[in-house]
């Protein structure tokens, strides 16, 4: 076979340009380690541990690449593999690692979650340097098992942010929120960030906030002593002040806005939100920048958040995912 290169690998792969262009942009260090997969039994307990769901490991397990039998897989996999080990620590300038094909293979659509299970002795090696304890670290990688689940609904496996960070070592799990190390930053400010994320699926109680902020100022102080803290920041639609014209004043969101201060909003060049809170709230997808009103008309309405969202796309207005800070010495 001849040697194979960015091109012929997508071709033979089917890969998206986006993708294409990202591993065309990482060409392999002479003398890179090579990822080395688990056995079976191996991968089982890594998907137990990252609580990726039972009905997914059988087809995890047939799609494992082989450098013999998937050469341009396993090509791929290497280039993965290496700027993810090779960024431990290191969350700088980070963009997300790019699509997957929905319409790929069933191995090519598993190629990240083969680049985890051969990053996790690389991951927990780091963790441990860092004397973090297993309840943290295992918390913080096991995101991959809720990944895995909303990609599987979806079809697509998957287009990553947090898990590539976790499995860095720079996105921990702490208590109600996670956060990564060196996150978004704001213009004119010095000194590190920590990025918070919001995870789904739990109320954003007011207590477990000030649990999880006083217990992240103090782990991001003993286990990253050389990286102090500045400040707090927030990029989500959760910090769109236009949700105080339709919530309770007493809401958790709002409680939870009220913590930062916002960047101004340039309605030009902000993110628009409609979609990313249609599937946060509603878990339904719409790729077009417009969400037509057929698709308002079938979503429930039960919550003040469900009537909040519908109502003020039917008046014409959007949604923006805001960016807010606060400085870590509020913290008590």
């Amino acid at each position: 076979m001849s040697a194979l290169d960015a091109e012929i690998v997508g071709e033979r792969l089917g890969l998206t340009a986006g993708l294409l262009e990202w591993l065309r942009a990482r060409p392999l260090p002479a003398g890179s380690p090579s990822p080395v997969l688990p056995d079976d039994e191996t991968v089982c307990s890594y998907l137990a541990a990252l609580a990726v769901e039972v009905e997914a490991w059988s087809e995890i397990l047939t799609t494992r690449p082989d450098p013999a039998s998937s050469p341009e897989l396993w090509w791929a996999l290497e280039r993965v593999y290496h700027d993810l080990v090779s960024n431990l620590g290191n969350g700088a300038a980070f963009a997300g690692w790019p699509n997957l094909p929905v319409d790929g293979t069933a191995p090519v659509r598993h190629l990240y979650i083969w680049t985890f299970l051969a990053a996790v002795p690389d991951v927990r090696q780091y963790h441990a340097g860092h004397g973090i304890p297993d309840e943290i670290s295992w918390a913080t990688l096991r995101s991959l098992g809720q990944a895995v689940t909303d990609s599987r609904a979806s079809g697509l496996l998957f287009a990553l942010w947090v898990q590539p960070l976790a499995f860095r070592g720079v996105h921990y799990r702490i208590g109600r929120l996670a956060y990564d190390l060196g996150g978004t930053k704001v213009p004119h400010l010095d000194g590190a960030d920590l990025a918070v994320h919001i995870g789904a699926g739990q109320p954003l109680e007011p207590h477990d906030c000030d649990q999880s902020f006083a217990q992240a100022a103090a782990f991001f102080r003993r286990h990253f002593p050389r990286r102090p803290v500045r400040r707090f920041t927030c990029h989500s639609w959760l910090l769109d002040d236009q949700l105080a014209d339709y919530l309770p004043e007493g809401s958790n969101i709002l409680q939870f806005q009220r913590r930062f201060q916002l960047l101004p909003l340039d309605e030009e060049r902000e993110e628009r939100a409609d979609n990313v809170i249609l599937e946060y709230v509603f878990e339904r997808m719409h790729t077009d920048p417009l969400i037509p009103d057929e698709v308002l008309e079938d979503l429930p309405q039960t919550t003040s958040l469900q009537r909040a969202f519908v109502t003020h796309l039917r008046s014409g207005r959007h949604w923006y995912s805001r960016t807010g800070w606060f400085p870590a010495s509020a913290i008590r």
